[in-house]
């Protein structure tokens, strides 16, 4: 996919937000794919300061959640709603709730499909699984 609207360069392209390239990401990897993101060099080869904001914001996110994105795999049901999942290796599971646009982390996140074991171990948020 593309950062930008154009898979090569384009005066003035318009950038996806950082928010939908995480989606995409997340969504791609819970479904066990690999996420090849495109980012159009300008005429001199470089690229627009946008495209290096964009993969700050993106690292940041990744620094945070990189655990639930690197060396996993597919685990079924994959989604439930806007909730991902992925597995690493040694039979951990990542739930990792996609947010809109502007919108704040909910207080309680729902999701089925997946029943944690009672040592769940979560971050900052009270997960209620149906």
């Amino acid at each position: 996919m593309t950062m930008g609207g154009s898979w090569s360069y384009v005066p003035n392209d318009q950038y996806k937000p950082t928010n939908i390239i995480i989606r995409n990401l997340v969504d791609i990897v819970a479904k066990g794919g690999n996420y090849l993101l495109n980012i159009g060099p300008g005429p001199d080869g470089t690229w627009h300061e946008e495209a290096y904001r964009k993969l700050d914001s993106i690292g940041a996110w990744m620094q945070v959640n990189g655990d639930a994105i690197y060396g996993s795999r597919s685990v079924a049901p994959y989604k439930d709603g806007k909730v991902c999942f992925t597995q690493k290796h040694d039979g951990s599971i990542y739930a990792i709730y996609l947010l809109d646009e502007g919108e704040q982390l909910p207080a309680v996140i729902r999701f089925s499909g997946i029943t944690p074991k009672k040592e769940l171990k979560c971050n900052c948020w009270d997960i209620t699984v149906s």
